[in-house]
């Protein structure tokens, strides 16, 4: 039963109805409340209404679950769906525009930090760094930090490229470009 309310969960999701979609999710954490990704998808849908405290506390508890989820869970693009870039993009900005309310707030940059993780972003390990400065820990920003790389099939990890040293004698050039001062800490 959780399996399929998750299922409509999602479809309803995707199509941008964020109510049916959190009845769904609910429903689905209430038949099993041992699986994680029910929890996920359920703090995710309360991102996507706005819910963001709630949002937090549904991660947390799925992570005391799951604590592989930082390696093992969806990106938001199959979350959301291809069709919905804008409504993922969307909002993301949100959240971004809620952290900056109040910046020093760990759940706040654990919050973007978990968003932009499962966008991709490899800024989101600085947000977890932060937020552990802030708190001085927290089991739930530590698992984003301890995973190890990223899986990409089964049995399968995404290779880490290491540039090459450089060969006696030669001089590595320098950008052709200006240089970009560095991103600043949040």
């Amino acid at each position: 039963k959780s399996l399929r309310a998750q299922a409509q969960g999602d479809e309803w999701f995707r199509k941008g109805n964020y109510l049916q979609a959190y009845s769904r999710y609910k429903q689905a954490v209430a038949e099993a409340d041992d699986r994680a990704i029910a929890h996920f998808r359920l703090a995710y849908c309360l991102v996507a209404m706005g819910r963001y405290d709630r949002a937090v506390a549904e991660m947390k508890r799925g992570l005391k679950i799951d604590p592989t989820w930082p390696v093992t869970g969806d990106s938001l693009l199959l979350v959301f769906g291809a069709d919905n870039v804008l409504a993922k993009t969307s909002t993301v900005s949100q959240v971004t525009a809620w952290v900056r309310e109040d910046i020093r707030d760990p759940d706040r940059l654990f919050l973007i930090g978990v968003l932009m993780h499962f966008d991709d972003d490899d800024r989101a390990g600085k947000l977890f760094e932060a937020a552990i400065r802030l708190t001085g820990g927290g089991d739930h920003l530590v698992a984003f930090l301890k995973q190890p790389e990223k899986a990409v099939g089964p049995q399968q990890a995404v290779p880490q490229v290491q540039p090459a040293p450089p060969k006696p004698g030669i001089v590595p050039k320098q950008p052709a470009g200006p240089v970009l001062p560095p991103v600043p800490s949040p």
